[in-house]
């Protein structure tokens, strides 16, 4: 093939990946969106019935199959509304991931209370091409600078190039990449356990890392996220529970249980959070953190006084 042919032929099939992934994560923030609308028009919990996979996660407060859970329960009386603010499709337009900032109400106008925070939504494909839940966690925080009303663009996030070629190309063993990826999370773990977690995360955050702790605003940076890190003492580890990889090899996702052992062993017991965290690769290269959101268990209540007698 003469080589300006050749040429013509990878701009081709570059410009090809780039516009498929555009039309996967414009589908994405579309199906974000009216995942919204049905939570402020019908309620949150019909809305998490229509838009969470079957095998959803869920965190309360650890994770949990979220369906099951929802179907037991009767609709809470609130209104939960949120908007995408950044969205991002693996190359093989399989599995994306959200996040934005979310607001909660009570149905009673008498209650003025509003509750601000950030959500982070890992989506997977389905056979009918439509988009479904596959975990869903977030963090409190304070309020943000735009409401989730305001009609702001979206963030588009764009995965490393030429991973697994062109999208809906499947070039890797799912299961086995799934399986690295959750050793490559508990390696993590052992080394923030030794050396500690700002040690133990540098080098392992994208460029564009955002790191969710509840309270705080989301970090965005390896070094706002290192500093945010290094705002807990303590012992952090955590063990994966589960997670996925799209199957163009170049996005990922783990979360789990992670654990906040004290400084000194005697001053209490380890503080419990769910985490999810969202990973990338580039061709040739390691798994980097691109979002980690971590949010703590409830405290335990107060030990029952002995009773009398």
């Amino acid at each position: 093939m003469p080589v300006a042919l050749a040429l013509l032929a990878g701009a081709a099939l570059s410009l090809y990946a780039d516009t498929t992934a555009d039309t996967a994560v414009d589908s994405l923030i579309q199906a974000e969106q009216a995942f919204a609308r049905t939570s402020v028009e019908k309620g949150m919990k019909e809305a998490f019935l229509a838009y969470l996979a079957e095998d959803a996660i869920l965190f309360r407060p650890g994770p949990i199959p979220g369906k099951a859970w929802l179907r037991d329960r009767p609709a809470p009386a609130i209104v939960l509304s949120w908007r995408p603010a950044y969205a991002e499709v693996a190359r093989a337009g399989d599995v994306g991931f959200t996040f934005g900032p979310w607001e909660l109400r009570s149905q009673d106008p008498k209650d003025t209370d509003v509750a601000y925070g950030t959500f982070v939504t890992v989506w997977r494909k389905q056979a009918d091409g439509s988009w479904k839940v596959a975990v869903d966690l977030g963090t409190s925080g304070p309020k943000p600078a735009e409401a989730v009303a305001t009609a702001a663009p979206v963030e588009k996030g764009k995965t490393p190039p030429g991973a697994g070629g062109a999208a809906g190309a499947a070039k890797i063993d799912v299961a086995a990449e799934t399986e690295k990826l959750l050793a490559a999370d508990r390696e993590l773990s052992l080394t923030s356990a030794v050396k500690g977690a700002v040690a133990a995360f540098h080098g392992h955050l994208a460029a564009h890392v955002r790191l969710l702790q509840d309270g705080a605003a989301p970090a965005r940076g390896p070094a706002a996220a290192e500093a945010e890190l290094g705002r807990h003492p303590g012992k952090l580890t955590w063990e994966p529970a589960g997670g996925g990889v799209a199957a163009s090899g170049d996005l990922g996702y783990t979360y789990g249980t992670a654990d906040l052992a004290p400084s000194a062993p005697a001053t209490g017991a380890p503080a419990r959070s769910s985490y999810q965290r969202i990973w990338e690769r580039a061709p040739g290269g390691g798994w980097k953190v691109v979002v980690d959101v971590m949010n703590p268990f409830p405290p335990p209540p107060p030990p029952a006084s002995k009773p009398a007698g």
